[in-house]
Protein backbone atom coordinates (compact mmCIF):
# COMPACT_ATOMS: atom_id res chain seq x y z
CA UNK A 1 0.00 0.00 0.00
CA UNK A 2 1.25 3.46 -0.88
CA UNK A 3 1.30 6.32 1.55
CA UNK A 4 -0.44 9.69 0.83
CA UNK A 5 3.44 11.00 0.88
CA UNK A 6 4.32 7.95 -2.36
CA UNK A 7 0.63 9.09 -4.25
CA UNK A 8 2.19 12.56 -4.32
CA UNK A 9 5.78 11.90 -5.18
CA UNK A 10 4.77 9.77 -8.17
CA UNK A 11 2.31 12.43 -9.30
CA UNK A 12 5.28 14.98 -9.24
CA UNK A 13 7.38 12.58 -10.84
CA UNK A 14 5.12 12.26 -13.76
CA UNK A 15 4.69 15.94 -14.17
CA UNK A 16 8.22 16.53 -14.39
CA UNK A 17 9.19 13.67 -17.50
CA UNK A 18 7.32 16.29 -19.33
CA UNK A 19 9.72 19.19 -19.61
CA UNK A 20 11.11 19.01 -23.17
CA UNK A 21 11.44 21.39 -25.63
CA UNK A 22 8.56 19.53 -27.27
CA UNK A 23 6.48 20.77 -24.95
CA UNK A 24 7.59 24.38 -25.26
CA UNK A 25 9.74 23.89 -22.18
CA UNK A 26 13.46 25.91 -22.34
CA UNK A 27 15.19 22.04 -21.69
CA UNK A 28 14.72 19.06 -22.83
CA UNK A 29 15.48 16.66 -19.31
CA UNK A 30 17.47 13.65 -20.11
CA UNK A 31 17.90 11.83 -16.64
CA UNK A 32 15.06 12.40 -14.06
CA UNK A 33 15.45 11.06 -10.20
CA UNK A 34 13.80 10.88 -6.80
CA UNK A 35 15.93 11.27 -3.70
CA UNK A 36 19.29 10.39 -5.39
CA UNK A 37 23.04 11.30 -3.90
CA UNK A 38 24.93 10.47 -6.53
CA UNK A 39 25.75 13.43 -8.44
CA UNK A 40 24.87 13.94 -12.14
CA UNK A 41 27.28 12.96 -15.01
CA UNK A 42 27.66 15.46 -18.06
CA UNK A 43 26.43 13.11 -20.23
CA UNK A 44 23.06 13.07 -18.60
CA UNK A 45 22.64 16.61 -18.57
CA UNK A 46 20.06 18.52 -18.05
CA UNK A 47 18.76 16.46 -15.06
CA UNK A 48 16.35 16.52 -12.34
CA UNK A 49 16.34 15.20 -9.16
CA UNK A 50 13.72 15.53 -6.29
CA UNK A 51 12.86 14.60 -2.92
CA UNK A 52 10.83 15.29 0.21
CA UNK A 53 12.33 16.75 3.07
CA UNK A 54 9.64 16.48 6.00
CA UNK A 55 5.74 17.03 6.67
CA UNK A 56 4.48 19.10 9.15
CA UNK A 57 0.63 18.36 10.64
CA UNK A 58 -0.97 21.50 11.61
CA UNK A 59 -3.87 21.20 13.99
CA UNK A 60 -7.10 19.25 13.26
CA UNK A 61 -9.38 21.47 11.07
CA UNK A 62 -13.01 21.81 11.43
CA UNK A 63 -13.64 18.48 9.21
CA UNK A 64 -11.72 16.95 11.71
CA UNK A 65 -8.64 15.85 9.73
CA UNK A 66 -5.31 16.66 9.33
CA UNK A 67 -4.15 19.68 7.57
CA UNK A 68 -0.60 18.40 6.06
CA UNK A 69 2.15 20.27 4.71
CA UNK A 70 5.02 18.68 2.34
CA UNK A 71 7.81 19.90 1.55
CA UNK A 72 8.98 18.98 -2.27
CA UNK A 73 12.73 20.01 -3.17
CA UNK A 74 13.62 19.76 -7.02
CA UNK A 75 16.91 20.39 -8.29
CA UNK A 76 17.80 20.80 -12.11
CA UNK A 77 21.39 20.74 -13.53
CA UNK A 78 23.09 21.51 -16.92
CA UNK A 79 25.53 22.73 -18.67
CA UNK A 80 25.55 26.43 -19.49
CA UNK A 81 24.47 25.89 -23.40
CA UNK A 82 24.66 29.88 -24.35
CA UNK A 83 27.79 31.12 -24.60
CA UNK A 84 28.37 34.27 -22.35
CA UNK A 85 25.07 33.77 -20.81
CA UNK A 86 24.62 34.88 -17.43
CA UNK A 87 24.24 31.90 -14.71
CA UNK A 88 21.52 33.30 -13.24
CA UNK A 89 19.27 33.76 -16.33
CA UNK A 90 20.10 29.72 -17.12
CA UNK A 91 18.79 28.99 -14.01
CA UNK A 92 15.75 31.53 -14.03
CA UNK A 93 14.51 29.41 -17.12
CA UNK A 94 15.37 25.84 -15.47
CA UNK A 95 13.12 27.30 -12.23
CA UNK A 96 10.40 28.47 -14.98
CA UNK A 97 10.54 24.79 -16.64
CA UNK A 98 10.03 23.00 -13.57
CA UNK A 99 7.52 25.23 -11.71
CA UNK A 100 5.44 25.40 -15.16
CA UNK A 101 5.33 21.60 -15.10
CA UNK A 102 4.30 20.87 -11.81
CA UNK A 103 1.39 22.79 -12.92
CA UNK A 104 0.69 21.13 -15.91
CA UNK A 105 -1.49 17.87 -15.88
CA UNK A 106 0.78 14.68 -17.41
CA UNK A 107 -2.13 14.56 -19.94
CA UNK A 108 -1.89 17.93 -21.10
CA UNK A 109 2.09 18.81 -20.16
CA UNK A 110 2.98 21.73 -22.77
CA UNK A 111 3.56 25.09 -21.53
CA UNK A 112 0.25 26.51 -23.32
CA UNK A 113 -2.17 23.60 -21.74
CA UNK A 114 -4.86 24.85 -18.92
CA UNK A 115 -3.11 24.92 -15.27
CA UNK A 116 -3.51 22.07 -12.84
CA UNK A 117 -2.22 22.91 -9.53
CA UNK A 118 -3.81 20.44 -7.57
CA UNK A 119 -2.06 17.63 -8.86
CA UNK A 120 -4.66 16.34 -10.35
CA UNK A 121 -6.80 16.90 -7.12
CA UNK A 122 -5.17 14.84 -4.76
CA UNK A 123 -3.82 17.73 -2.45
CA UNK A 124 -5.49 20.99 -2.05
CA UNK A 125 -2.64 22.87 -2.60
CA UNK A 126 0.94 22.79 -4.59
CA UNK A 127 2.62 25.77 -4.23
CA UNK A 128 5.94 27.26 -5.21
CA UNK A 129 7.56 29.00 -2.43
CA UNK A 130 11.23 29.47 -3.85
CA UNK A 131 14.39 29.22 -5.90
CA UNK A 132 18.09 29.66 -5.32
CA UNK A 133 20.76 29.19 -7.56
CA UNK A 134 23.87 27.07 -7.67
CA UNK A 135 26.96 26.72 -9.86
CA UNK A 136 29.59 24.67 -10.28
CA UNK A 137 33.17 25.94 -12.28
CA UNK A 138 36.40 24.17 -13.57
CA UNK A 139 36.58 22.27 -17.01
CA UNK A 140 33.07 21.22 -16.80
CA UNK A 141 31.21 24.09 -15.74
CA UNK A 142 27.17 23.52 -14.87
CA UNK A 143 24.25 25.61 -13.69
CA UNK A 144 21.77 24.38 -10.99
CA UNK A 145 18.20 25.58 -9.46
CA UNK A 146 17.07 23.79 -6.25
CA UNK A 147 13.03 25.13 -6.29
CA UNK A 148 10.76 24.55 -3.07
CA UNK A 149 7.20 23.47 -2.93
CA UNK A 150 4.94 23.18 -0.40
CA UNK A 151 2.07 20.94 -0.70
CA UNK A 152 -0.91 20.89 1.32
CA UNK A 153 -3.61 18.11 1.72
CA UNK A 154 -6.28 16.68 4.15
CA UNK A 155 -5.73 13.44 5.38
CA UNK A 156 -7.78 11.60 8.14
CA UNK A 157 -6.19 11.62 11.46
CA UNK A 158 -3.18 9.39 12.47
CA UNK A 159 -3.43 7.81 9.09
CA UNK A 160 -0.87 8.26 6.84
CA UNK A 161 -2.03 6.22 4.09
CA UNK A 162 -5.17 8.24 2.45
CA UNK A 163 -5.80 11.59 1.44
CA UNK A 164 -9.30 13.31 3.20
Amino acid sequence: METAHDQIMAEIKLRLRNISARNGYFNSVKSLKRAMLTPFKGYDLPAVNFWSTGMLNADEGKYKKDDRNLTVMIEMHTKTWEPGAPFDSVAAKMAADIVTAINRSPNAPKVSDDLSPKLGGIVLQCKFDRYDNTIGEGQSPWVGVLVTFLVRFLADNHDMFNFK
